[in-house]
């Protein structure tokens, strides 16, 4: 089964403007959502749920929470060294 989605939204904050232009200079089909008081855990889905009405099915991703698997052995990889280089102990 294919992914599809119909409207793609960004929730923005800091460096906001810098993704809004990202955005329009590659002419991504994207909305970009500025949050100006930051809600914190669930302020992406706050924002979104006060400017659009939608139905269906959501696919929430905070970005600062997502790896793909090959990222994820990557990074323990660069971990594991400076642990073993520093000597520090679990």
């Amino acid at each position: 089964e294919e992914f599809n989605p119909e409207r793609i939204f960004i929730n923005t904050h800091h460096l906001a403007d810098e993704g809004d232009f990202f955005i329009k200079r590659k002419n991504l089909k994207i909305e970009n959502l500025y949050e100006s008081k930051l809600h914190d855990i669930g302020g992406a889905i706050h924002n979104l749920a006060r400017e659009v009405n939608y139905e269906g099915n959501l696919l929430v991703i905070n970005s600062d929470q997502f790896l793909f698997s090959h990222e994820f052995f990557e990074q323990k990889l660069i971990l594991d060294k400076c642990i073993n280089k520093n000597n520090i102990s679990d």
